[in-house]
């Protein structure tokens, strides 16, 4: 296995890399894989002085504050990016007040050919200034003690200069050095000192003149430099060997050595040293060959000659002091840990990234390229198994069929490629850009391919370059379908990516979050489809020139324009015809008994490919339908005369490109403010200031923000810590019942009854359901229960407009209230994942209109789609509720694609009660004459789901009663049926009343 290597940085002959320079960075927009972690390794931590937050930067380009206590996200903070390297982050400082954070790298040199600081307010993540022109990439940063000057060191022999923090201007600087400046501290008497790879210490007085110069014994590539709290000695780093060089000021003598004892110590390095605060221990970190764990090695002062060890699970990349006697450190492998005051043992936050070991046979990939198996992470036995076609991630051992194609072939001799930036093919060197080093290969009978730090490289059996492509990682790890059309790589963000083999150019790429299992696949030009929660792990970054922060927006912002499940299933391959499974599916005019038909068209065929129509929104455009800005400008608890604590909460927003609409505000997940609080006047659809209140628990609240301009959503969240008082008993809200079945389609003509039949038992579903929540018991938990019905034989009969009319009443719900749909009658979707609803004036014409692909609108005109619902829904506030019992699904175009169903409503926040998965039919339960899936709800609506009898039945607990006995009475003739629940965050705690017992 060979060890991911840490890049120490770019020297000036890096930046031959890029021979074309833009004056200002590109605004196209960029998709990055974005998630409540970082997505790359991280580089750089430090503590703010509360030591209650800590900020860290990352290889992934974006800077993140959190909480120390629980490593909880607080703000993500970004800046321009551009191609490969620019962005990168690799140092960061705090100024001693806590008040601005400065980060540095891989910065403006894209466009400048010079190095820049960006320089945050750390308590609202504004981007407030930009140091610019400086002669070289940023190594290293550190504010002096009163914060009024940063030092700022340089790759190359760009040195070091000090800038006024309040005038930004170069109070001096030190070009003077052979190599770049790794480390930078500040004593407390105003002296500072840079650490070089060149092998000097420099030593700075408080007027920034040099002072002395001096070489390291035994330390030829400083590492790092770090004053003790007195300031009177100096700990140093080494990039050789696992050595910390303790020096006594202002002699700058070798006062003692501490080493890792051979054959007691795994590490090659000792690069990174830090006295704790109070100095009573000193902590080193460094490198080993292992990629499973490695060592933090504590000194106490008092007594130098022995250290304790710390393993730890993970590469450390950064370490600095937590506490009186902790650290903090950061990984390769995107994690955080903390070791507490003389602790053994390190507490260490979790990664999302999915790690595949370099050339690890694990990763393997199907003949057509349709299927990938790849490991969950370099420590764990288990893969993921991910299906293009079906949509589909599961995790598996092994897979058959899927073969590693990750080694040269026997007529191809590569030597010197491991790590190395100097690879021979065929015996034939090959010319790499500076400093690239190959991490991966493959090959066929005709290419060879190398995976670098930020390339892609096909040479062919000459050791000639066919093409190169530029990729947003290190590519771990390559392999080639077996029909050699597709190259698949996994690369440092944790994606899998699908590039052709004839040009390198990109087609796919797959992000799997390791531990919530949530999914998204997209296209280079911004299709994807996802998990539920998936289209939240990406989005796009959008340069507003060097100073702005750049805009992000996530892919559940565009779902409307971009969410093309068709469109991803048909990207590698040709698709199935609708009616290809005929032989293991019933056709409809052959159904099998006690099963509600989805509505299928026979003959019918789903077009290959059904790209964007004409008119459709591209990436190019996306300037056009960008949604509004929005700023969370303060949050505070406040306490009402009753005794109950409320969340006062002000917005700022301003449109991006179209009118802003309405506003949303959400705390859990659940919408606060009323349809009327929502609106928006007509004087402001351009910029307006809000101020909401709303009641809260004590504790974490996630306060949510979302400003519609009708095409897209702008979004804002952060978390709110609320005090923990003792409150009042939150007042009772009301619950809305809307309940709809349909048997009897009356504008079905005879001729078509076979392929859109009536049913049986849907009427039932919905007028028991609606008498049992109706008439509960429990109005200990709503003030009133207020409901509607329409069936068949209801006053008001189910047709289209009537059912639009009845959604209205979801309007007058409140944050306290409680909405409830349920839906009973034949349902299906399009081959792009729109689902529709036939009400009992549904037209034929408009179902073979949806089902054969002439119609992808979303609308037809005798049908209720689910944005009919959706859009209503959302108008309420407090909890929302979706129970759906239509239809079978054969997860084939022209069926019910519940996938699309489930996602779209764990994006509006929905929860969703779904009667079977997307193979499954949703069968009717001949004893009860009734939905079988309807039927079980019923029975645990009656008691029988209470299961901890605090007489309330929550989502959970339905769902739970529900699964075991579905699974019980289901007809297996007719195939498995397994309920379904998707309700994000708390929302499967939401309570229904429990009803009267007979």
């Amino acid at each position: 296995m060979i060890v991911k290597k840490t890049l120490f940085g770019m020297a000036v002959g890096f930046f031959l890399i890029h021979k074309v320079y833009a004056a200002m960075p590109s605004s196209d927009p960029v998709i990055r894989v974005d998630t409540a972690y970082h997505s790359g390794p991280i580089y750089g931590v430090e503590p703010l002085p509360d030591n209650e937050r800590l900020v860290t930067i990352s290889h992934d380009k974006t800077v993140k504050i959190w909480r120390s206590r629980d490593f909880k996200l607080l703000k993500t903070l970004r800046i321009p990016v551009g191609d490969a390297y620019e962005g990168n982050l690799d140092t960061i400082a705090v100024s001693p007040d806590g008040k601005f954070i400065a980060v540095g790298g891989w910065t403006c040199w894209q466009w400048d050919q010079q190095g820049c600081v960006y320089l945050f307010d750390a308590a609202t993540g504004e981007l407030k200034h930009c140091i610019e022109r400086l002669k070289n990439i940023i190594g290293a940063l550190q504010f002096s003690p009163d914060g009024k000057v940063l030092a700022i060191g340089l790759h190359g022999n760009g040195g070091v200069a000090f800038v006024d923090t309040q005038s930004f201007h170069v109070l001096a600087q030190d070009q003077e050095y052979g190599e770049r400046v790794t480390g930078l501290a500040f004593s407390n008497n105003g002296y500072a000192v840079s650490a070089s790879n060149d092998g000097y210490l420099r030593v700075y007085d408080p007027q920034f003149k040099l002072a002395a110069r001096v070489k390291v014994p035994e330390v030829n590539r400083i590492a790092d430099s770090y004053f003790s709290p007195d300031g009177k000695r100096l700990l140093v780093g080494s990039y050789d060997s696992p050595l910390i060089q303790i020096l006594s000021l202002p002699q700058l003598q070798v006062e003692y050595s501490l080493r890792a004892a051979p054959g007691q110590s795994s590490l090659k390095t000792l690069r990174g040293a830090v006295w704790s605060q109070s100095g009573e221990f000193i902590y080193g970190v460094g490198d080993s060959d292992s990629v499973h764990e490695t060592e933090i090695l504590r000194w106490r002062t008092t007594d130098l000659s022995r250290y304790e060890t710390i393993k730890v699970a993970h590469r450390i990349q950064s370490i600095r002091p937590h506490g009186q006697n902790g650290v903090i450190f950061s990984t390769e492998d995107a994690s955080i840990g903390v070791i507490n005051d003389q602790d053994s043992v390190a507490r260490i936050s979790d990664t999302h990234l999915v790690q595949s070991p370099i050339m690890s046979d694990e990763f393997r990939v199907s003949a057509d390229g349709k299927q990938v198996t790849f490991p969950v992470s370099i420590t764990d036995n288990r893969d993921f198994t991910f299906d293009i076609e079906r949509l589909s991630l599961s995790e598996s051992g092994s897979m058959s069929g899927l073969k590693s194609k990750n080694k040269p072939q026997k007529r191809v001799q590569l030597t010197h490629w491991q790590d190395n930036t100097t690879p021979v093919l065929n015996g034939q060197p090959l010319r790499l850009e500076p400093f690239e080093e190959i991490r991966s290969f493959s090959g066929t009978g005709k290419q060879t391919f190398l995976g670098t730090d930020w390339l892609l490289r096909a040479y062919d059996k000459n050791s000639q370059l066919n093409w190169k492509t530029p990729t947003p990682g290190a590519v771990w790890n390559v392999t080639v379908s077996g029909d050699d059309k597709w190259l698949v790589a996994v690369l440092s963000d944790g994606s899998v990516r699908w590039y052709r083999t004839e040009d390198g150019s990109e087609s796919l790429a797959l992000f799997v979050d390791r531990l919530s299992r949530e999914w998204v696949l997209w296209r280079p030009d911004g299709y994807y489809a996802s998990s539920e929660n998936g289209d939240s792990l990406i989005g796009w970054h959008v340069n507003r020139g060097k100073g702005n922060e750049p805009d992000f927006y996530r892919a559940v912002q565009f779902e409307k324009q971009f969410y093309r499940p068709d469109l991803l299933r048909a990207q590698i391959g040709v698709m199935h015809m609708a009616n290809s499974n005929a032989d293991s599916n019933p056709q409809p005019n052959q159904a099998s008994a006690g099963t509600r038909q989805a509505v299928t068209l026979s003959g019918i065929m789903t077009p290959s490919l059904a790209e964007p129509a004409p008119g459709t929104f591209t990436l190019s455009q996306l300037n056009e339908i960008a949604p509004p800005r929005i700023q969370i400008v303060s949050a505070r608890a406040v306490q009402t005369p009753e005794g109950a604590t409320e969340l006062e909460l002000t917005v700022e927003a301003e449109k991006n490109s179209r009118p802003m609409q309405d506003v949303t505000v959400y705390a859990n997940l659940l919408p606060v403010a009323t349809n009327e609080e929502r609106r928006l006047d007509v004087d402001e659809t351009d910029v307006f200031r809000r101020t909401f209140r709303f009641p809260v628990s004590g504790g974490d609240s996630l306060i949510r923000v979302e400003v519609n301009n009708g095409v897209s959503l702008g979004l804002a969240e952060q978390w709110v810590e609320v005090p923990a008082v003792n409150q009042a008993a939150p007042p009772k809200g009301e619950l809305y019942v809307l309940a709809v079945g349909v048997n009897r389609f009356d504008h079905i003509s005879a001729a078509d009854k076979n392929k859109v039949p009536d049913l049986k038992y849907a009427v039932n579903d919905a007028e028991k359901l609606a008498g049992l929540l109706g008439n509960s018991a429990s109005n200990d938990g709503f003030n009133q229960i207020h409901v509607q019905l329409l069936t068949d034989s209801a006053q008001l009969p189910a047709t289209r407009q009537n059912i639009l009319e009845a959604l209205k009443v979801f309007e007058q719900a409140g944050p306290n209230d409680t909405v409830l749909l349920f839906l009973a009658s034949h349902g299906f979707s399009d081959q792009t994942g729109n689902y529709y609803f036939l009400p009992q004036d549904g037209e034929y014409n408009d179902v073979e209109s949806v089902l054969s692909g002439k119609n992808l609108s979303g609308k037809a005109s005798t049908l209720l789609s689910w944005t009919d619902f959706f859009d209503n829904m959302r108008k309420a506030a407090g909890r929302r509720i979706l129970i759906v019992d239509t239809c079978q699904a054969k997860s084939i175009f022209g069926e019910f694609d519940s996938r699309s169903l489930r996602k779209r409503s764990a994006a509006s926040l929905f929860p969703l009660l779904l009667a079977s998965k997307g193979d499954e039919l949703s069968q009717e339960y001949e004893p009860a004459q009734h939905g079988l899936f309807t039927h079980t709800l019923l029975e645990g609506l009656r008691g029988l789901a209470d299961y901890n009898h605090d007489r309330r039945i929550t989502l959970a607990e339905l769902h739970d009663f529900s699964v075991p006995l579905v699974k019980k009475l289901h007809n297996p003739s007719a195939g498995a049926q397994t309920p379904q629940l998707i309700a994000p965050g708390s929302l499967a705690n939401i309570e229904l009343p429990l009803a009267q017992s007979n």
